[in-house]
C-alpha cells in the first residue's frame, strides 16, 4: 500500500519584510555602481553591503514542506516562496524512536528542528535515528495519524 500525504508549514514572517531587505539590496547595488568609479573602495563596501541584503531576504522567508511517501519523510525548505531546498530526509528504516515532545521542550540543544514558530494546531514530534541525528518536526492530525501507524514500533510515550 502507497501512501502519499503533503503538508506545509507557511513562514512565521512577514513577505513584507523580505521585499523590502532585496528593495534595500537594490539600492545598495545602484548606489555601487555610481560611487565605484568615484571612490572604488566606496563602492566595492556598497556591492557587499547590498549582497549581504539580498542573501538576507531569501533567508527571512521560509517556508516547510513535508512529504510522506511510503513511510519515509522528506523535509524541504522553500526560501522566499521561489527556491527549493531539502532538508532532510528520514528513512523508515533508520528510525530509532518517535515521541511526541511538548512546546516548552522544542528546540533543545544537539536537536535540529525543521519547523517555524507557526504552530497553530501541529504538534511538535521528535524523530531520533540510528546515526544518533535528532530531528523535530510540526504535524498536522492528517499526517500525525499516519505517522502514528507507520512508526508504531518505534513511538514511545
Amino acid at each position: 500500500m502507497e501512501v502519499v500525504l503533503e503538508q506545509f508549514i507557511p513562514s512565521d514572517k512577514s513577505k513584507k519584510i523580505s521585499e523590502m531587505l532585496k528593495n534595500i539590496a537594490i539600492g545598495c547595488g545602484v548606489a555601487a555602481v555610481i560611487t565605484f568609479f568615484g571612490a572604488p573602495i566606496i563602492g566595492i563596501a556598497f556591492g557587499i553591503l547590498g549582497g549581504g541584503f539580498f542573501v538576507g531576504s531569501y533567508f527571512m522567508y521560509v517556508d516547510y514542506e513535508y512529504e510522506l511517501y511510503n513511510g519515509n519523510i522528506t523535509i524541504t525548505k522553500v526560501y522566499n516562496a521561489s527556491r527549493r531546498k531539502i532538508a532532510q530526509k528520514i528513512q523508515k528504516d533508520a528510525v530509532r524512536r518517535v515521541y511526541l515532545t511538548k512546546k516548552e521542550n522544542a528546540f533543545k540543544k544537539g536537536v535540529t528542528a525543521h519547523y517555524n514558530t507557526n504552530l497553530d494546531g501541529l504538534k511538535i514530534y521528535t524523530f531520533e535515528l540510528n546515526n544518533n541525528k535528532i530531528i523535530q518536526v510540526a504535524l498536522n492530525e492528517e499526517l500525525e495519524r499516519i505517522v502514528k501507524i507507520i512508526y508504531a514500533q518505534t513511538i514511545t510515550l
